[in-house]
């Protein structure tokens, strides 16, 4: 039985304040007023079952509890940022660092090397985040190596997972162009048969429809519409088709949508205007019945993102068209 940290409490009463709640009123019978009270500042453990109870009277499921929770507090890979920053400050424990990794790349057995070769990229691809320092200038030839060895391996793969996913996350924003068209394609169409037959792997649900997005960008960002429009389709099938990936997360078309959007636009169509008019009303009626800050981040990286986008000639109304 799993027990929830201590900002799991902090966020848990987030959420019982935001509706008014006492403590009496989230706890029912599930629990003791008191015994929530101890667990909102930290004093007391408890299980994600009776976790799970508890936020369902607060009207949020699980999923979005996590979400908001990591989009409440400094993510985590936010302080995984800082941490290599300061540890890379020191140019010879980075070093050091590296040589490990590089002799356990060259030595070690094949998941020692898929670890070592991910650990690689994704340390300086932090450091490229805190110093806004070219990835590039910080990528050598044996690291590339290591992306193409990352990149077979996926290929590879029977399926993917949670940390495969995470891997191509870190490769495919900083250095999308060391991965095909043909590649994208592959994975993007693998990725969408695993998922019509996924049952309740939230975590790698929640990875790969990210993926998905990614990757739609990419075709179009590419000039590649025709494709990053059928990408488009095939995904809104499969949320049709399979339920169960749409319940884990309602907002997974909205993400999709804002990909949608983007590529009308990159082609001056205007179609693109009225699709992020019926997204910015979307997003402000979730936001008006439960104002989350990681909605609220999307809403407003994604108005910026349209307007910078926009050359159709015609004005983005940021009150949905209304």
């Amino acid at each position: 039985m799993k027990e929830c940290a201590f900002a799991w409490g902090e966020n848990f009463k987030r959420f019982r304040e935001s509706r008014g709640m006492s403590l009496k009123e989230a706890a029912g019978d599930f629990c003791t007023p008191q015994y929530l009270g101890r667990f909102e500042k930290g004093m007391q453990k408890i299980n994600t079952e009776l976790l799970d109870l508890l936020i369902g009277r607060l009207g949020v499921n699980m999923t979005d509890f996590i979400t908001d929770l990591h989009s409440y507090n400094p993510s985590y890979s936010d302080k995984m940022a800082e941490t290599v920053y300061a540890y890379i400050q020191n140019g010879e424990k980075a070093d050091t660092i590296w040589k490990e990794i590089d002799h356990l790349y060259e030595h070690g057995k094949k998941d020692d090397l898929y670890l070592a070769s991910y650990y690689v990229i994704f340390l300086k691809t932090m450091y490229h985040i805190q110093t806004n320092i070219p990835l590039e200038n910080l990528l050598d030839q044996s690291d590339y190596e290591k992306v193409d060895y990352l990149k077979n391996r996926l290929l590879d793969l029977d399926e993917l997972y949670t940390f495969d996913y995470a891997v191509l996350d870190i490769l495919l924003d900083p250095i999308p162009d060391q991965f095909s068209t043909e590649y994208l394609l592959q994975i993007f169409n693998s990725t969408i048969k695993k998922l019509k037959i996924i049952s309740n792997a939230a975590p790698t649900i929640h990875q790969a429809v990210s993926f998905l997005g990614t990757a739609i960008r990419i075709l179009s960002t590419r000039g590649e519409y025709a494709l990053a429009e059928d990408c488009v389709k095939k995904v809104y099938k499969l949320l049709n088709d399979t339920p169960m990936v749409a319940m884990i997360n309602p907002y997974f078309q909205m993400i999709i949508a804002f990909q949608e959007a983007h590529n009308l636009l990159r082609q001056n169509k205007v179609e693109g205007i009225d699709k992020a008019h019926h997204i910015i009303r979307t997003l402000d009626h979730m936001i008006a019945i439960n104002p989350l800050p990681r909605i609220v981040k999307h809403k407003e990286q994604f108005v910026r993102d349209t307007l910078l986008l926009n050359k159709t000639g015609l004005p983005i109304d940021l009150k949905g068209g209304e």
